[in-house]
């Protein structure tokens, strides 16, 4: 019964395989995430966090196919750094879980620094 019990995860991995992030990017005012899989757009919605210099922000979200749209209500904003964040648990409609708690970061500084000496 114990060595059943131990093969049995491996099982429901190979039956269920993960829900994955494939890709994320931020373009014109808009986080683009591609999944393995269809996500649920309920799970999603409570699994996803998208912060702007640390303050979550509102916005929009969508699905279509394996794709997520978030646009926050107001835009990316110039000078600050964001983090997309999508909780382990996030769902597909037939119970894929993603895994791991997927991070990226995203900043709009300039990450040059003018140095001015008056003499």
């Amino acid at each position: 019964m114990g060595l059943f019990l131990c093969l049995l995860p491996s099982c429901g991995t190979i039956m269920l395989p993960p829900l994955e992030v494939v890709s994320c990017s931020v373009e014109n005012n808009t986080v683009f995430i591609e999944f393995s899989l269809p996500p649920d757009l309920s799970s999603l919605k409570n699994g996803l966090s998208v912060t702007e210099d640390g303050k979550k922000l509102e916005g929009n979200l969508s699905v279509l196919g394996n794709k997520a749209q978030f646009v926050p209500t107001y835009g990316i904003q110039e000078n600050r750094e964001y983090i997309i964040r999508i909780e382990a648990g996030t769902e597909d409609g037939r119970g894929h879980s993603l895994m791991e708690t997927f991070e990226y970061t995203h900043s709009t500084r300039d990450n040059l620094t003018t140095l001015t000496v008056e003499i």
